[in-house]
């Protein structure tokens, strides 16, 4: 029996565009680009309380990168993840955020934590993905 999982690139055409793009000589990120990837790295360095105002820092140097908007998002059941970006302007959830300083704290890692709030979220009558 095999251990080698299928290429990531099947589950979803943008995961293979980005490695496309990523792996492309002739695409090379500008200034801006590494100056928001830079402010975002020293965001996430620092050190303090992630839920209040570096939480919101870091969705906005990541809605800087992506040129997306990243907000805080409560579902039905009043959880919420650190962050989201919804699509197009829909109650339909593509990207969960989860930020902790270090796995495990707060009793889960944020692996978990996006995985609940994306069945939480898909599972909500408004997003009709029952």
């Amino acid at each position: 029996m095999s251990t080698i999982a299928p290429c990531i690139q099947i589950f979803h055409p943008s995961i293979d565009e980005f490695t496309c793009t990523v792996n492309d000589p002739d695409v090379q990120p500008t200034v801006k680009d590494l100056e928001r990837v830079y402010d975002l790295m020293h965001t996430v360095s620092e050190v303090g309380p992630l839920e209040n105002t570096l939480g919101q820092r870091i969705r906005d140097g990541l809605s800087n990168i992506l040129d997306a908007t990243v907000r805080k998002h409560r579902n039905p059941d009043n959880t919420k993840t650190d962050g989201v970006i919804m699509v197009d302007d829909t109650k339909i959830p593509c990207v969960f955020m989860e930020v902790k300083r270090e796995i495990r704290e707060g009793g889960c890692d944020p692996s978990s934590q996006a995985s609940l709030s994306m069945r939480r979220s898909w599972i909500d009558d408004t997003v009709r993905y029952l």
